[in-house]
């Protein structure tokens, strides 16, 4: 999957006003470590237990991924697994669901009767290349690092297959877990992460909510370093820059997931491929090494189209992260029978588990409860909460 040195040197070369076929520069085996603010232990209060898994980093080498598992109130060796991803990408997870947990956003009914699991991206959170890529923030850097791209969403379905496979067969404070049928919850870049892992490994999925998805399938619009915002394309273009904080790992995790040539409009509203240039040095600077296009694109998949029981879609009418027609779009365009919940006239980016307690008790639960008879949580311009102008559309 990887270029080997006969590949990638040429390219270097090619490409020496980049690298000028400077040095080039291995990951130690400190890099490929756990953080060293992760703390591997079990909190009975919060019934956490914190560890990492080895894998592979390459043929030689392994890397540590941090993960945490929060087991259910009631019998966890009976209960099933809901796994979460906040987004990012670089998001801690971790970090993110203790925050959650903290301001008790879930609900009672979820967290007694599911055993929930976070895995920490490489490169984010405690898992191994976190603390390097808090070291080196800078283009100079970090493009002498040949052997840095066995990271993003590919590197992140393979990593929760090792997981899952991992708690399958290894007990948890003397618990054996249930591993086999998995639900997933993922959050604007995550849902991309669980409709990789859905499509890679159908047959695992129990349930699968994408809620803010980012834009996960070819639209108008394309994917890629050419879509980045106005902040990330002035960062992107300068090769002056000094430091990429803090939209390094979302930029980077973008050049890898995506062919690193950009894309240009033409006037028949088609798009064309260009070399790359300045305009993108970001991705010019970190990925001459890599086979492109790691990731799938939803609109060849039938696998997400076919799935029983259908996906759950939640959408912001006015999010303004990841906007309500990239929602829109997946719904058309590609899983027509998935279930849909749109919160109205309502600017928010992430929504299940957001302290919206009536949507969650009412929708998402039931969902995840029982996706293969779920009947919707309401009719139409239902209205989930009269006191906070709650309310959302069941779209058919």
């Amino acid at each position: 999957m990887f270029p080997n040195l006969k590949t990638w040197l040429p390219v270097c070369c090619i490409l020496s006003a980049l690298t000028a076929c400077g040095p080039q520069y291995s990951l130690s085996e400190q890099d490929l470590q756990h953080a060293q603010t992760f703390a591997i232990q079990y909190d009975s209060d919060s019934r956490i237990h914190q560890d990492v898994l080895k894998v592979w980093y390459d043929d030689e080498r392994t890397i540590e991924i941090a993960y945490g598992v929060r087991l259910a109130n009631n019998n966890p060796e009976s209960k099933p697994s809901l796994w979460l991803n906040f987004g990012g990408p670089g998001a801690a997870n971790l970090s993110l669901f203790k925050k959650n947990l903290n301001n008790n956003v879930y609900p009672t009914d979820l967290l007694n009767n599911y055993n929930i699991v976070i895995i920490e991206p490489r490169g984010s959170g405690g898992s191994g290349l976190s603390d390097f890529f808090s070291q080196h923030t800078t283009i100079k850097s970090l493009s002498g690092y040949h052997d840095l791209l066995r990271i993003g969403t590919e590197a992140l379905v393979q990593d929760m297959e090792s997981l899952r496979e991992h708690l399958n067969n290894h007990p948890i404070q003397g618990i054996q877990l249930e591993m086999e049928r998995m639900h997933l919850l993922g959050y604007s870049y995550g849902s991309v992460v669980m409709a990789n892992y859905t499509h890679h490994h159908p047959d695992r999925v129990h349930a699968l909510i994408l809620d803010s998805p980012a834009q996960i399938m070819a639209t108008s619009k394309p994917t890629g370093p050419a879509s980045m915002s106005p902040a990330d394309r002035s960062i992107s273009a300068a090769p002056t820059a000094t430091s990429l904080a803090p939209n390094l790992m979302l930029n980077f995790v973008r050049c890898i997931d995506y062919d690193y040539n950009i894309f240009k409009s033409t006037q028949s509203g088609q798009t064309q491929k260009q070399p790359i240039t300045k305009s993108n040095y970001f991705c010019q600077a970190l990925a001459p090494w890599y086979e492109p296009k790691h990731i799938f694109h939803l609109k060849e998949s039938s696998v997400l189209a076919d799935r029983s029981p259908n996906p759950l879609l939640v959408s912001s009418e006015e999010d303004s992260t990841t906007p309500h027609q990239w929602a829109l779009d997946v719904k058309n365009k590609l899983i027509s029978d998935a279930y849909f919940i749109k919160i109205n006239k309502r600017d928010q980016h992430g929504i299940s588990f957001r302290n919206i307690t009536s949507l969650d008790t009412r929708c998402i639960v039931p969902y995840l409860n029982r996706p293969s008879t779920f009947e919707g949580c309401g009719t139409t311009n239902t209205r989930l909460d009269e006191n906070n102008n709650i309310a959302i559309t069941l779209l058919p």
